[in-house]
């Protein structure tokens, strides 16, 4: 029973002093890690390394799809006018950037203007708000309608 190659559960081990059978099996363990762990160890790296690159790619495609303003689409019937109108005294921002030439800020600023000096006497008075000069009106132009504001006066009989 005391023999080197049984082992005896019961009786007290201690941890400092290595067991003869335990040493072997470790080496072996440490052995074959290491023998496999390079194999593997390439794989994971080239997915890792392909990986980065994709969801760099990913990330390039996505600013520059979020950051780029496509070009807004300016129909015309056979006549050659525009088909999208706008009024200059009662369009909402969003009308207003429909029109080319005219984004987000200069669209507010047209309807802040409208509301802040009263409604445009005229087309050509629309050039009283910044950013709006001969060249982006003339392009608008063709777009831009008025209803008569013109208010009679008030007559009592």
């Amino acid at each position: 029973m005391d023999t080197p190659s049984s082992f005896d559960s019961s009786a007290p081990v201690d941890p400092s002093e290595p067991h003869e059978n335990v040493a072997p099996r470790q080496e072996e363990e440490q052995d074959t890690e290491s023998s496999e762990g390079g194999s593997q160890q390439q794989p994971l790296t080239s997915f890792t390394v392909i990986l980065t690159l994709v969801l760099i790619g990913l990330t390039i495609r996505w600013w520059h799809l979020t950051h780029q303003r496509p070009e807004p689409l300016f129909w015309e019937n056979a006549e050659g006018t525009p088909l999208f109108q706008v009024d200059v005294n009662e369009a909402t921002w969003v009308e207003w950037i429909q029109l080319r030439g005219i984004g987000v800020t200069l669209a507010h600023r047209i309807v802040a203007d409208r509301e802040f000096n009263g409604p445009f006497e005229s087309i050509d008075d629309v050039q009283r708000v910044e950013g709006i000069g001969p060249v982006t009106l003339q392009e608008i132009r063709p777009a831009l309608t008025m209803k008569d504001t013109v208010s009679q006066p008030l007559t009592t009989d």
